[in-house]
């Protein structure tokens, strides 16, 4: 797979085509659900880690906005016990 979501099991042959955006500095594509079983979607690469989000109550716009959020994740374990 090239991006995130390529091989993704949940590729309905009607699914709306994805749409590439760029929204703070991010590039990443959306597509709002084709139909009613059909979730909004949005996938993106963020420092070598692919996402895939996908939502039946949120629009593809909204992720997007909550993608800009993301953040990576430390990569050491925080302190315990001060």
């Amino acid at each position: 797979a090239d991006r995130a979501g390529d091989n993704d099991e949940y590729e309905p042959a009607r699914a709306a085509p994805w749409e590439q955006i760029e929204r703070d500095g991010r590039t990443m594509e959306i597509r709002d659900g084709a139909e009613s079983w059909q979730p909004a979607q949005l996938r993106l690469e963020l420092d070598g880690t692919r996402i895939l989000m996908h939502s039946n109550d949120i629009a593809a716009d909204s992720l997007a906005d909550l993608a800009c959020d993301l953040v990576p994740a430390p990569s050491e374990p925080p302190e315990l016990g001060r």
